[in-house]
């Protein structure tokens, strides 16, 4: 059994979910969780997002009725380092 590693320590976490948190940085929560970017704002071709979703790397998301995939700010992070590390070829 695999054990979790945490890059954060107790009292950080406890910061990231405190009322304190939402006070010093409003509303960053929320844009870290909304789907806004396509996967042409991040330079991917629908080749590699149809992949990378059925491969379970990125959850599929879709925004409304469309089938246009619309990734969050987290999402868009996780694609960038995707995209750097194979450009090492890693």
């Amino acid at each position: 059994m695999s054990e979790k590693i945490n890059i954060l320590d107790q009292e950080e976490l406890d910061y990231l979910n405190s009322s304190e948190y939402e006070i010093d940085y409003p509303g960053l929560r929320e844009a870290m969780n909304v789907p806004r970017f396509t996967i042409n704002d991040l330079g991917v071709t629908a080749r590699d997002a149809t992949y990378w979703s059925k491969k379970k790397i990125l959850p599929d998301i879709k925004d409304g009725n469309t089938t246009r995939r619309k990734y969050t700010l987290k999402q868009a992070l996780w694609i960038k380092l995707i995209q750097q590390l194979r450009s090492f070829d890693i």
